[in-house]
């Protein structure tokens, strides 16, 4: 179920035409807490790509790292760079990144 994208496009769009922001620029939709094996995530995903909105990346879930690494008053990219969570993350910085230095 898309509803909440659909609600934040359309306020997107309101806010670019209104003036309020006109140079707003969307780098692309973040799915996070993603489980490509659930099957709701890959709906939505399919959705997503068949309404052409930019995916930038996906952040598996991972509560573990994400609770332990809170625990050490770590990032999770510090406190354990190999795992999954951190390698989306890093990958996601390295897309804004290329489109940051696009924009310029």
């Amino acid at each position: 179920d898309l509803r909440g994208v659909k609600i934040f496009m359309d306020t997107f769009q309101k806010i670019k035409k209104s003036g309020l922001n006109s140079s707003l620029d969307l780098i692309g939709i973040l799915l996070v807490q993603y489980d490509q094996k659930d099957a709701m995530h890959l709906k939505v995903e399919r959705e997503l790509k068949w309404a052409r909105s930019p995916i930038i990346g996906y952040l598996p879930t991972s509560k573990k790292v994400i609770q332990e690494a809170s625990a050490a008053l770590q990032s999770v990219t510090a406190y354990d760079p190999e795992s999954k969570l951190a390698q989306a993350y890093m990958e996601v910085e390295k897309k804004v990144v290329q489109w940051l230095r696009k924009q310029r």
